[in-house]
């Protein structure tokens, strides 16, 4: 997928139409089979959607962001604040291998 992921920012180059067909085919709804991994690698492509100013274009992006949100903003927000809270003296209740996997499950 990361493959794919080169080839349409590289393919999309000022065309968002493209961007926009790629994240209609590879991210679908209720699709099990998405890491945070490649959440990550899409982002650029999310980003080059959102900076569109067409809003069938917007809307594809913020689709994308919101169910990226609903799948792992949770654990986002887990990671973060066990990070902060280790940055000032307290110890994370979840270790490194735990939030590994939870990230690529």
């Amino acid at each position: 997928k990361r493959a794919a992921v080169r080839h349409v920012q590289t393919a999309a180059g000022s065309d968002t139409g493209v961007a926009v067909d790629f994240l209609n085919i590879v991210y679908k709804p209720h699709d099990n089979d998405v890491t945070l991994d490649f959440c990550v690698a899409i982002m650029p492509v999310v980003q080059q959607v959102l900076q569109s100013r067409q809003e069938p274009h917007l809307l594809v992006g913020v689709d994308v962001v919101t169910r990226l949100w609903r799948s792992f903003g949770e654990l986002i927000v887990s990671t973060l604040s066990h990070a902060a809270a280790a940055k000032g003296g307290a110890k994370s209740t979840i270790n490194f291998n735990d939030r590994q996997m939870r990230c690529h499950d």
